[in-house]
């Protein structure tokens, strides 16, 4: 407005400041968001594949460390004495499902450990491969297949945690299952 009447405009020098920071801000801003998107359109598919890798690694961690060591204990410790319960001492298919049972359970922390550090091998591959992507100029990388490397991990992974905690739930409606025979008679 104060080009169209230049005898009644009056700069106010707070103002010109303020336009000054805003304009600086507003430049920061816009390069700080140029400077944390990835380089290459091209990786972006490749990024967001990692990204949901990360997040279902993250799940399974997440599901086999709901099973804390001492419930774990404790159930280790109801089977031990569901094995000297003079109940069962006739029946073999019990005594033998809790012999199973016991020695599942001693070995459940070892297998669980054993899954955990492969996973967390994984996951920080997964990140460094993301962040190789994000690099400039790194157009060498073979994303795609180490992408299906990944996949093939994350789906043994898949296998290799259902498969321990189907089993530890089974052992678990085992010592439920016996815990109510008990009770019924």
């Amino acid at each position: 407005m104060g080009f169209l009447y230049p005898k009644c405009y009056k700069a106010i020098p707070d103002l010109q400041k303020l336009n000054k920071t805003l304009l600086l801000f507003f430049f920061t801003v816009l390069l700080f968001f140029v400077a944390c998107t990835p380089n290459s359109k091209k990786h972006q598919a490749e990024v967001r594949a990692l990204d949901s890798l990360l997040l279902v690694l993250n799940d399974f961690d997440g599901r086999l460390s709901a099973i804390e060591p001492s419930y774990l204990d404790n159930l280790n410790e109801k089977v031990a004495q569901h094995l000297i319960n003079t109940s069962w001492q006739n029946n073999e298919a019990a005594l033998s499902s809790l012999n199973t049972a016991q020695k599942f359970l001693l070995s459940f922390g070892d297998h669980k450990t054993a899954i955990l550090n492969e996973i967390a091998l994984t996951e920080k591959s997964v990140k460094s491969l993301r962040e190789t992507l994000f690099q400039e100029g790194d157009e060498n990388v073979d994303a795609l297949q180490k992408i299906k490397e990944f996949n093939i991990k994350v789906s043994q992974f898949d296998e290799q945690t259902d498969y321990l905690l189907s089993r530890f739930y089974a052992q678990e409606l085992l010592v439920e299952t016996l815990d109510k025979a008990l009770k019924h008679e």
